[in-house]
């Protein structure tokens, strides 16, 4: 009687096992190293904008378009212009962080369908080994009488 042996399939899936298992850790451990990046970043942005505002407010008063009773259209534009562009830069850097961050669930989610796929063809392969037996043994069926 011919036996099947199933160890080779399982040493398949264990070594499929172990691959996935350390892909997932190293896209995690990216993924930390990136999100703490990105938040440093985001934190030197915001503390080096709130070092600079004072500064940029105090040029226009030292030239006397800024201050207590001054109505000053320049002041208002610059102002603005200011605001606009640290709003931008600290927009797209929260931007870039988000983008990264989606890279590395995307990196997750093909990783676990390629585990899906290789464990789905280790037991399609193996079911076909049963298969292939079993026809193989049937075919002996006539002179078993």
């Amino acid at each position: 009687m011919s036996m099947i042996d199933n160890s080779p399939y399982q040493t398949q899936k264990d070594a499929r096992k172990a691959q996935y298992g350390a892909a997932t850790a190293r896209n995690a451990y990216s993924r930390f190293l990136s999100q703490t990046r990105g938040t440093r970043n985001l934190a030197d942005m915001q503390t080096a904008q709130e070092k600079q505002t004072p500064a940029f407010v105090s040029s226009f008063r030292q030239r006397g378009i800024a201050g207590p009773g001054v109505r000053s259209g320049i002041f208002t534009k610059g102002l603005q212009d200011y605001a606009n562009q640290q709003f931008t830069e600290m927009s797209r850097a929260q931007q870039d962080l988000s983008t990264d961050l989606y890279g590395f669930d995307l990196t997750d989610r093909q990783t676990a369908a390629d585990y899906g796929s290789d464990i789905a063809d280790i037991d399609a392969e193996k079911n076909r080994e049963i298969a292939q037996v079993a026809a193989t043994l049937n075919s002996f069926k006539p002179f078993m009488s």
